[in-house]
C-alpha cells in the first residue's frame, strides 16, 4: 500500500519542487525581461511622443515664419506696386505739363505767324493801294480802262 500512496506522494512532491525550481529559475527572469521589455517600449513610447510634440512644434514654427513671409512679400510687392504707380503718376503728370508747355509755345508762335502774316497782307494791300492810286492819279481814264488797270495791279500784287 505504500507504494500505492507513495507514488502519488512523490509526484506531488516532484511537482512542488518542479514548481519551486520553475518559479525560480524561469518565472522571475522571465517576469524581469517581461518588465524590462514594458520598460523599454513605454520609454520609446514616451521618446516618440516627446519627438512628435517637438516635430508638431517645429511645423508650427515653419509655418508661421512662411505666413510671416508671405505677408511680407505681399507686403513688399504692395509697396512697390504702389511706388511704381506714384512714379508712373509723375511720368504722366510731368508728360502732360510738357505737352501742354508746347502746345502753348505752339498756340504763341501761331499766333505770331498770323499777326505777322496779317501785318504783311496790310503792307502789301497798302502798297498796291499806293500804286494803284498813283496810277490812277496819273491818267485820267475811262471806265473800261479804269477795271484793265485794276485787275493788272492786282495780278501785280499777287505776283509778287
Amino acid at each position: 500500500m505504500w507504494q500505492i500512496l507513495s507514488t502519488p506522494l512523490f509526484v506531488v512532491i516532484n511537482l512542488f519542487i518542479l514548481y519551486y525550481i520553475l518559479k525560480k529559475l524561469l518565472y522571475k527572469p522571465l517576469m524581469n525581461f517581461m518588465e524590462n521589455r514594458s520598460k523599454s517600449i513605454q520609454s520609446q513610447l514616451d521618446e516618440a511622443k516627446k519627438r512628435e510634440q517637438q516635430a508638431k512644434e517645429l511645423h508650427e514654427q515653419y509655418m508661421q515664419q512662411l505666413n510671416d513671409i508671405k505677408q511680407r512679400s505681399d507686403q513688399l510687392l504692395k509697396e512697390t506696386r504702389d511706388k511704381a504707380k506714384q512714379q508712373m503718376d509723375a511720368i504722366l503728370n510731368d508728360a502732360k505739363a510738357q505737352a501742354e508747355s508746347i502746345l502753348t509755345k505752339a498756340q504763341i508762335e501761331a499766333q505770331k505767324q498770323k499777326e505777322l502774316t496779317i501785318e504783311q497782307a496790310k503792307e502789301q494791300i497798302a502798297a498796291l493801294a499806293l500804286t494803284a492810286v498813283s496810277e490812277i492819279l496819273q491818267r485820267e481814264l475811262d471806265a473800261e480802262t479804269d477795271e484793265q488797270l485794276v485787275k493788272s495791279i492786282i495780278q501785280q500784287g499777287i505776283r509778287g
